[in-house]
């Protein structure tokens, strides 16, 4: 509204045809003066920054890199510590040295030993003389130990050294490289700095530019402010009133995506729990199918923990009984019936209920188990799919269990050979749910 006013009050300027207080001669003319003795607002041009480059550090261009890389080949491709006593010179010269003194006791003992027998050699001369230089020779081996510790202590110090020259070569490179750290931070610093200066002068400019501007502004407004406060006037007014509308379809959408939340948490709740419920009743639904296939009657309790009635159960028991009579009369020779029919017999086992429901099942429990039902039927889960349709029976409608009992038949339909499979894998025989009487309601 406010710029439909301006641009009326532009096009009357122009035109010469406005009020008189708009024509020639008036706030025009006054306009157009005005213009030419506003401020200048051009605006100037900023200086230019240019990044001081940064000192660059290669590290294999570094020489400690480099001979802490050379130290490092040499302690990794080092040989690993050998002791042999035949390249040891020390040993050598002991033993070089004690076989001559070995040679020269075993002379002189045999010698005093000739002595004795009035210069005639005898056996005991020869052994006391060999005493002599085995004495020596053991003196030889006895050094073996000392030399062994020498040279191990050698070829760990000689490690040690290299070691010790391969941390000081890194301490200088972590030198070399701390250094580089420092000149990288100073450059930092000194480009944030020029950086921040140019900034500063940058916001300087603006802050000049932006002066001159709102004094232009200012100079040119005073000719619109009077009659402009009418137009403020009901811009406020078209603002509030737009804002208003605004505020109260955001709390519309709120309220409504509020709603739609808490709907999708309870359906997610709703649908966490009868799945957590399918899963638990799944494993005691699978056993007690198991215990009634191989003709055993499961006690009240676990039927009521598998959501199977007794009577169901005995219909069951007999059904299967027969199968394996009939299969059992096949392989004595019999004729073979081939496929049983599944259907139960005329008169359940167990008379329905006459009475309605408690409670008829609401829609979207309803359609939740309907899923389950049609996708456990699809995927040849026949068990999963009666014992969704069990646990809710008796809160079935008439109508919702006439279409329950439509999917069952056009399974079997369908399925003339009874191959369903559970979900272990083993065969099961399908059999249509009983249809009720007098179920509670239309729904």
């Amino acid at each position: 509204m406010a710029t439909k006013k301006k641009d009326e009050y532009q096009n009357t300027v122009k035109s010469g045809t406005g009020p008189a207080d708009v024509g020639p001669g008036t706030k025009h003319d006054s306009f157009l003066a005005l213009m030419g003795k506003a401020p200048s607002a051009t605006g100037t041009t900023a200086p230019a920054y240019t990044p001081t480059a940064a000192p660059t550090f290669k590290p294999q261009d570094n020489p400690w890199y480099q001979q802490a890389q050379q130290l490092m080949g040499q302690i990794q491709n080092r040989a690993p510590f050998q002791f042999n006593l035949n390249q040891n010179a020390l040993y050598q010269q002991y033993k070089d040295n004690y076989m001559k003194q070995g040679q020269q006791a075993m002379m002189d003992t045999m010698g005093q030993a000739a002595g004795l027998t009035g210069g005639y050699g005898s056996s005991y001369a020869q052994n006391v003389g060999q005493q002599a230089y085995n004495d020596y020779l053991t003196k030889l081996g006895d050094i073996v130990p000392e030399l062994y510790a020498q040279e191990r202590a050698a070829y760990d110090a000689e490690g040690n050294n290299l070691y010790q020259m391969l941390s000081a070569a890194r301490g200088m490179y972590d030198t070399d490289y701390g250094i580089w750290r420092d000149q990288v931070g100073d450059a930092r610093y000194q480009d944030e700095l020029a950086y921040a200066r140019s900034r500063d002068a940058i916001s300087d400019q603006r802050y000049q530019d932006e002066l001159a501007y709102g004094r232009q502004r200012d100079t040119l407004n005073d000719l619109w402010r009077q009659r402009e406060y009418d137009d403020s006037r009901a811009d406020l007014l078209y603002n509030r009133q737009y804002q208003e509308g605004r505020d109260a379809l955001s709390d519309a959408r709120y309220a409504e995506e509020l709603a739609y939340g808490r709907s999708r948490d309870q359906l997610s709740d709703q649908r966490y729990e009868r799945e957590y419920n399918d899963s638990r009743s799944d494993a005691v639904y699978s056993r007690v199918m198991q215990q009634i296939s191989s003709g055993y009657m499961p006690s009240a309790e676990e039927l009521q923990a598998a959501g199977i009635s007794q009577g169901y159960a005995r219909y069951l028991v007999n059904l299967y009984a027969q199968q394996q009579a009939a299969a059992a009369q096949g392989r004595t020779g019999g004729s073979n019936p081939g496929y049983v029919p599944q259907t139960p017999p005329q008169t359940p086992p167990e008379t329905p209920p006459q009475t309605p429901p408690a409670q008829v099942l609401d829609d979207a429990t309803y359609n939740g188990v309907r899923q389950t039902i049609y996708y456990a039927l699809g995927s040849g889960d026949y068990q999963r799919a009666m014992n969704a349709f069990e646990q809710v029976e008796s809160q079935l409608s008439q109508t919702q269990y006439n279409t329950l009992l439509a999917m069952f038949q056009e399974w079997i339909r369908n399925h003339p050979d009874g191959a369903a499979q559970n979900p272990n894998g083993s065969g099961i025989s399908p059999v249509v749910p009983k249809p009720g009487n007098n179920r509670g309601g239309t729904k």
